[in-house]
């Protein structure tokens, strides 16, 4: 799973992590949130319940503020219908891991929105238009825009802080790893192992062996 999400770019790494883990449907064509979701529940089976911290700047002060949060509730979300705007009614289907690479080299915010729209629509849109599908979007897939709520002790100011599980679950993959790899070194420079002689011991055992080495 880590060599999968090294060997991914940053935009469809997290479609590379569940591809890894065995998902049976092309997660890169999964809506966002729905990604997502699945990201935290394999995170917690891998990882178990354990609280997320994250470090933010407040924008009024420029604060640094830590905060912790369990894994943030399921939002409700409305159901995929077309949009009408005026006379005209527009389909639409909910942005995927696809979508978000093909806007990785757009630096223009008003030029990636109308690009999306148009990916996710099959037609070119007015200004007006794009903001409606977009709430609609926002409506129908809420968690592909998840956000903490944080308060800056110095000043009490409040704001919403975005929160990437992707990101923060290929972390913590990252850092396993890389002790994992620190765990194969320290035992094969003492032992004359192979890695996947190391490996290959049940966790316990490895963990006494290490524990040898490093007393």
């Amino acid at each position: 799973m880590w060599e999968a999400g090294q060997n991914a770019d940053r935009v469809m790494r997290p479609a590379a992590l569940l591809r890894a883990a065995g998902a049976d449907e092309a997660p890169e064509r999964l809506p966002i949130g729905a990604r997502d979701r699945r990201l935290l529940a394999l995170r917690q089976e891998w990882f178990g319940r354990r609280a997320f911290e994250t470090v933010d700047d407040c924008p009024r002060c420029g604060a640094c503020v830590e905060a912790t949060f369990d894994t943030p509730p399921q939002s409700p979300a409305k159901a995929v219908a077309p949009v009408v705007v005026g006379e005209l009614e527009i389909e639409y289907r909910l942005p995927d891991t696809t979508d978000l690479a093909a806007l990785a080299g757009c630096d223009d915010p008003s030029a990636g929105r109308a690009m999306l729209a148009s990916r996710c629509t099959g037609r070119e849109l007015s200004d007006d238009a794009i903001a409606a599908i977009a709430k609609a979007m926002a409506d129908a897939d809420p968690d592909g825009d998840l956000r903490m709520l944080l308060t800056c002790p110095d000043c009490e100011h409040q704001w919403d802080s975005l929160f990437d599980p992707a990101t923060y679950f290929w972390r913590e993959v990252d850092a396993a790893a890389m002790r994992v790899f620190r765990e194969i070194d320290a035992l094969a420079t003492a032992y004359g192992w192979t890695e996947r002689e190391i490996l290959s011991l049940p966790r316990t055992r490895r963990a006494a062996y290490l524990a040898l080495v490093t007393s």
